[in-house]
């Protein structure tokens, strides 16, 4: 799962290197989001997600946004900055978790850290991160869609979350069927 989220995060920032300042202003699939509100709330993500996994190393469950408000008013000073600015910040965003991914060991893969669902596992937070990178990949609407999107992805996101949609709905051996 890290390699593909890495090779998730190489996608995005080839696509990153193509735009400029003015294509960064640009609106996306989003209501009321410019590209560099959506590029800023990746690498936010990011860091919260490295904060996780720090806290996990620590033996402490945190949450991902410890300030009620945080994420929307970083989100906002952030969006206006050049596509430069926005385009280091992802690479070191991206840099530092994919080092917090690195600094646990296989015992510490089942603490826990709590995102806006709950509390979840490290091993599971990873594929929220991977999922966060191709679902905003697909927002910034410059061409990646979502054929676009890897198998592990497609696999892993909707054909589970199709299973669990079905298995809410009934019993599985009446749905097998349908």
């Amino acid at each position: 799962m890290i390699a593909a989220a890495i090779a998730s995060h190489e996608r995005l920032l080839a696509t990153v290197d193509r735009l400029g300042d003015a294509e960064v202003s640009a609106p996306t699939r989003l209501p009321r989001w410019s590209r560099g509100h959506v590029l800023t709330k990746i690498a936010l993500s990011a860091d919260s997600h490295r904060w996780l996994f720090d806290g996990a190393l620590a033996g402490e469950v945190r949450d991902q946004y410890p300030i009620a408000g945080m994420r929307e008013r970083d989100i906002e000073s952030g969006a206006a900055r050049s596509v430069e600015e926005m385009r280091d910040d992802l690479r070191e965003s991206f840099r530092l978790l994919v080092s917090a991914w690195n600094a646990l060991s296989d015992d510490m893969w089942n603490r826990n850290g709590r995102v806006i669902p709950g509390e979840r596992p490290m091993h599971e937070i990873v594929f929220r991160f991977f999922r966060e990178v191709e679902v905003h990949h697909l927002d910034l609407d410059v061409g990646y869609e979502i054929d676009n999107w890897p198998d592990l992805y497609v696999d892993g996101e909707m054909l589970r979350r199709l299973v669990r949609w079905l298995l809410d709905r009934g019993p599985a051996p009446e749905l097998a069927p349908w």
